[in-house]
């Protein structure tokens, strides 16, 4: 008979070193992303944008300023 204490340690062993060797886990994914500063700045810019978006909903000058500063700072063939 397995002891129940030991049983549920080698699962979660099991799953967190398959979490850490794979390249495609969300765990893992989210990770490398938190590493990168590129990211972190992408995220800002994302988290700003849509809180702008919210309070400036109705002024047009603050929409196409939104939209081009977001245009702005895409790839240069991004989105063209």
């Amino acid at each position: 008979m397995p002891n129940p204490a030991v049983t549920p340690l080698a699962i979660i062993d099991a799953e967190f070193t398959e979490i850490q060797q794979s390249k495609t886990h969300r765990l893992a994914t989210l990770r490398r992303q938190l590493r990168n500063p590129e990211r972190h700045l992408q995220a800002i810019k994302a988290t700003l944008g849509e809180v702008a978006k919210h309070y400036l909903e109705e002024s047009v000058w603050a929409k196409a300023g939104l939209t081009y500063l977001d245009k702005l700072s895409e790839e240069p063939n991004h989105g063209v």
